[in-house]
């Protein structure tokens, strides 16, 4: 049995879906982020029932938890140490082993990219593998639940800092035509994302497409005029005036102009966080 929240919650056993109604798949999700470490049941009422959450919701979670207990454990009648949800004093956890959930699987691909150091071609690799694990670009629905808004908002930073990461490294490679769709679409979910457009200015230089490039950066512009009224920053300024001038050309002289990002992976019992280097 797997379960995936790195998009629409999905439960799968032998590759085939487990049906669940919504407020279950929230419940469920909302553990699933959690695994391994008890949830309260406050906090459970609040991702399930918003506004309308109260105290006295208490029996209709036991319910429901009960119904999704029944649903998995039907779906694989023959599992062994396989997800689980277990009652604890004010709760319940989700326990599981990380193979069995996405996000940990993609997290713990980041900390093996990390620990790769100078090995470029390995690094985008394990990126490549983690970002895979994504079906598409917003994770599992947890409600109104603030813990839980925080951790999906952390994956999902962690997710375009990998793709940041992994654009710059495949640069680096000399895949510039390659990278260039990827940026494209990265950039539509991420379209004020300045490390981004510093990488598809650049991957187009590299390809001779210089007019392309500075196109590249006026839409940068607009876009971030337009909806945070502020200009680029001086990073992103400076190296389309060095394109405008003719410098960046060559594939041996260019660089992005911009800081790096490192991946940084907390230890499992605390969050992921993002360093900047």
């Amino acid at each position: 049995m797997t379960i995936s929240v790195l998009g629409p919650l999905q439960v799968t056993v032998a590759g085939r879906l487990v049906a669940l109604p919504a407020k279950q798949r929230t419940l469920l999700a909302v553990l699933a982020l959690q695994a391994n470490r008890v949830v309260p049941q406050h906090r459970l009422i609040e991702a399930g029932w918003g506004e309308d959450a109260s105290p006295g919701l208490a029996r209709t979670l036991q319910s429901h938890v009960f119904q999704l207990r029944r649903a998995l454990s039907l779906a694989d009648e023959a599992a062994d140490g396989e997800p689980r949800i277990v009652t604890e004093a004010g709760g319940y956890r989700l326990q599981s082993d990380a193979a069995a959930i996405d996000a940990r699987l993609f997290v713990g691909l980041l900390e093996t990219a990390r620990a790769e150091g100078t090995d470029a071609r390995a690094t985008v690799v394990l990126l490549q593998r983690a970002l895979g694990l994504w079906r598409g670009s917003s994770p599992a629905d947890v409600g109104e639940e603030a813990a839980a808004l925080a951790e999906i908002q952390q994956l999902e930073w962690l997710r375009l800092t990998a793709i940041e990461d992994l654009a710059r490294l495949r640069l680096a490679l000399g895949e510039h035509e390659q990278v260039i769709p990827e940026l494209r679409r990265a950039l539509v979910e991420a379209p004020y994302n300045e490390q981004l457009w510093a990488s598809l200015m650049i991957a187009l230089a590299r390809c001779g497409k210089r007019a392309e490039a500075l196109i590249a950066y006026q839409h940068a512009r607009d876009a971030l005029r337009a909806e945070l009224d502020i200009d680029p920053g001086h990073e992103l300024q400076a190296l389309a005036l060095r394109m405008r001038d003719g410098a960046l050309t060559d594939a041996a002289e260019a660089g992005s102009g911009l800081p790096g990002t490192a991946i940084v992976v907390a230890p499992a019992a605390t969050e992921p966080t993002i360093q900047a280097c």
